[in-house]
């Protein structure tokens, strides 16, 4: 991803609310609608709103790595 926001959330809310949630913030301060989000290897796997979700050892449990990957757009 090359522009990319790390979004740290261990509220009491489900996943997906989490997710949507960092999507919205992500389109505030960037202007556009992200469509990846990177997050540990022990979270669930699913897509949210058209975000694609991808599973990352790197990524600390309750961070969210989101942002727009140009390789889904192009393919």
């Amino acid at each position: 991803m090359e522009i990319a926001m790390l979004w740290f959330d261990n509220g009491e809310d489900d996943f997906v609310t989490k997710v949507r949630k960092a999507a919205e913030r992500y389109r505030q301060k960037h202007g556009k609608r992200p469509n990846t989000c990177v997050v540990n290897i022990k979270t669930e796997s699913t897509t949210v709103d058209g975000i694609e979700i991808q599973k990352a050892r790197s990524i600390r449990p309750h961070h969210f790595w989101i942002g727009i990957n140009e390789d889904s757009i192009a393919g």
